[in-house]
């Protein structure tokens, strides 16, 4: 990290960091520029469109895949 930002940083405080990044990211959500895919997500991307128009009927909903996630059991030890 550049020295003057860390210098930067090192004053703020916690709360300050939090809005400085919340704008940061309304500049990003605003932007028109997309991020630029590398070659193995656009393959992955391409191999996953492939298998759902081979078998459609194995896709899911958010709904159901939300509701799959939410019956997951985490381990305790997951967040310090």
């Amino acid at each position: 990290m550049n020295s003057v930002i860390e210098q930067v940083l090192s004053n703020m405080t916690t709360e300050e960091k939090i809005i400085l990044v919340e704008d940061i990211w309304d500049t990003i959500a605003i932007s028109k520029e997309s991020p630029k895919l590398t070659d193995a997500q656009v393959r992955k991307i391409k191999q996953r469109e492939d298998n759902y128009l081979q078998r459609p009927e194995t896709a899911k909903t958010w709904e159901s895949f939300r509701s799959e996630l939410e019956t997951i059991s985490l381990p305790n030890n997951l967040y310090p």
